[in-house]
C-alpha cells in the first residue's frame, strides 16, 4: 500500500499517552542494541549486503508466506499499484492539499474567521479533487471504469470538505480560547507540525531514500492507513523509527497509526492508535527483515498462501 504520514484532527499524541511514554522510558527504556544508531553491530546489522528493502517489504504481511517479496526480489517481477492503492494515494494528496491550503490562506491573508477560511478552502474543491484523481489513476496498469473514478472523486470531495471544516473550526477554537495570538502560534496549534525527512535506511538494509514523517515536538513517527486495521501495521512505525535513528542519531520513542476511511458514510472515519516503540516491537521488525533477507539470499520460493489478499498487486503473477 502507499504509505504516508501526515495530520489528523485534534491532538495526534494525547497528553495521557505522552505521560505513559515518559514513565516507560524512565522505568523500562529501550535497549541500546535496539536503537537504530547501533546498526553496525549486533542484531541490527543486516545479514545480506547490497540489498535495500522498503519498509513495506518488511512490515506488510498481506501475503502470509511472503511470496510477494520473492516475486519482487528473486523473480524480478515489477508491478503497478492496484485501484485501492491509488485510492489511498488520492486521500494522501487531499490531506496534504488541505493542510497546505490552510497555511497558504492564513499566511497570505492573515488571521481570518473560520467560516471565511472554510469558504476559501472548499472553493473549487471538486475540480481540485478531480485533478488529483486524474493524476493518480495514470499509475494504474489499465484505465479504470468511469464508475470507479467517480466513486473516488465523490469520496475525495467529502474528505476535503470534512478536513476543511475541522481545520477552520480549529482556528476559531484556538483564537476564541486564547484571545490575541500571533499567526505562527495559531498555525502551530490548528495544524500539527509534521516534518518530512528524507532518511537513508541503508545501514539497516533498508532503502536509501525513505520518507519518514515526524511530528514535533517529541519526534513521533506517524503513519496513515486507508484500509482495514491490521496488527502488522505497527511494524511500519518501528521500521521508520529505526531508520530515523540510524540516519539522524535522534531517539524516537513514540509512534502513531491513523486510520482514515472515506466510504459511504457522510462523514469520513478517523481512528488513532498510539504505540510505545520499545524493544519488543523493534525486535519484531528486525526478525521480519531477516526473514525477507533469507528468502532473497537463498532464492527460496515460500509458496502460495492458502488465501491470497484480494488486492495484492502480485496476484496475477503468483
Amino acid at each position: 500500500m502507499f504509505q504516508f504520514c501526515f495530520v489528523v484532527l485534534g491532538e495526534i499524541v494525547s497528553p495521557k499517552f505522552a505521560k505513559r511514554v515518559r514513565v516507560f522510558m524512565r522505568e523500562v527504556g529501550v535497549s541500546e542494541e535496539l536503537r537504530g544508531w547501533s546498526w553496525d553491530s549486533g542484531i541490527l546489522s543486516p545479514p545480506l549486503k547490497g540489498v535495500f528493502l522498503g519498509v513495506s517489504d518488511v512490515a506488510a504481511r498481506y501475503c502470509p508466506t511472503r511470496r510477494d517479496v520473492y516475486l519482487k526480489y528473486v523473480e524480478g517481477v515489477v508491478v503497478k499499484p492496484t485501484l485501492p492503492m491509488v485510492e489511498g494515494r488520492v486521500y494522501h494528496d487531499i490531506i496534504s492539499g488541505v493542510v497546505l491550503g490552510v497555511k497558504r490562506c492564513l499566511y497570505s491573508s492573515g488571521l481570518v474567521a473560520g467560516f471565511e477560511l472554510y469558504g476559501r478552502l472548499v472553493e473549487d474543491c471538486v475540480g481540485r479533487v478531480r485533478g488529483i484523481v486524474s493524476r493518480c489513476v495514470r499509475l494504474l496498469e489499465e484505465e479504470p471504469c468511469v464508475e470507479d473514478v467517480e466513486r473516488i472523486v465523490e469520496r475525495g470531495v467529502r474528505l476535503w470538505r470534512f478536513l476543511a471544516l475541522q481545520f477552520s473550526a480549529s482556528v476559531d477554537r484556538f483564537v476564541s480560547t486564547h484571545g490575541s495570538l500571533d499567526l505562527d502560534s495559531v498555525v502551530a496549534e490548528a495544524v500539527p507540525h509534521i516534518v518530512e525527512y528524507k532518511v537513508d535506511g541503508s545501514p539497516l538494509g533498508l532503502s536509501r531514500e525513505l520518507s519518514v514523517d515526524v511530528l514535533y515536538p517529541g519526534y513521533t513517527v506517524v503513519e496513515v492507513k486507508t484500509g482495514s486495521r491490521r496488527d502488522f501495521h505497527r511494524l511500519y512505525l518501528a521500521g521508520y523509527a529505526l531508520a530515523f535513528e540510524a540516519d539522524k542519531e535522534i531517539p524516537v520513542n513514540m509512534g502513531v497509526l491513523i486510520y482514515v476511511r472515506a466510504g459511504r458514510s457522510p462523514t469520513p472515519f478517523f481512528k488513532v492508535e498510539e504505540y510505545v516503540l520499545g524493544d519488543e516491537l523493534r525486535r519484531e521488525f528486525i526478525e521480519a527483515r531477516d526473514e525477507v533477507f533469507e528468502i532473497i539470499e537463498n532464492e527460496r520460493d515460500p509458496g502460495k498462501p492458502l488465501k491470497c489478499y484480494p488486492y495484492c498487486p502480485y496476484y496475477k503473477y503468483c
